[in-house]
Order: structure tokens, then sequence, then C-alpha cells
């Protein structure tokens, strides 16, 4: 990872969020209705299987939502949080391809 995202990942560790944070996804994109990124701390990370490890490219469930939180954007799923870490243009990016994503219709 370059050093101003290392740095950026860093604050997003020390920032206090409203939620419980599921996971913190560095450099993440939209692909069609999940979010994908390589995902740091996670809560249900396991060393021994490797599953979820820091580093690894890592998708979410459906997106229902997200909230900008200072520099950082915050996506829920039906069960998770996950604060998204990118640079500016990217997180910019990341905002526009999440509003264009159509509100579930739960039957």
């Amino acid at each position: 990872m370059n050093d101003p995202l290392s740095a950026l990942l860093q604050r997003a560790f020390d920032t206090r969020f409203s939620l419980p944070v599921t996971g913190f996804l560095v450099d993440p994109f939209v692909v069609q209705t999940v979010c994908v990124g390589r995902v740091y701390r996670h809560v249900k990370a396991d060393p021994l299987t490797r599953r979820f490890v820091d580093g690894n490219l890592f998708h979410t469930s459906y997106v229902v939502g997200f909230a900008e939180h200072g520099e950082f954007v915050v996506i829920t799923t039906l069960n998770s949080v996950y604060v998204c870490v990118a640079m500016e243009e990217q997180r910019q990016e990341l905002i526009a391809s999440l509003s264009e994503l159509q509100k579930p219709a739960w039957h």
C-alpha cells in the first residue's frame, strides 16, 4: 500500500464510528450491488483458514445503504458495516456508484 493510503487507513482505525464496524475496505469499488476491496480488521478474520485476513480481496453482501463520515464512506449491508478507505478521487467515484444503486425491494 502506498504511504498516503496507509496513513488514511490508520486514521480510519483511529476514528470512532456510531455503529460497530465489521471491517475496513481499502481501494473499494462497486460491482453490481456489492462493494469490493482489500479487507482489514474484519471481525471474523481467521488466520488458520486465512478467511478475511488483512489484505485479502473481499466483497460485501448486497449494499443497502451508505453515508459519508468525514473523509470516509460507511456502507451497510443487511448485517454488516464497512468503512471504505480511499483517496479523494476514488472516494468520489465510490459515492457516485453507490448513489446509483437501486434500493432493494423486499417482498
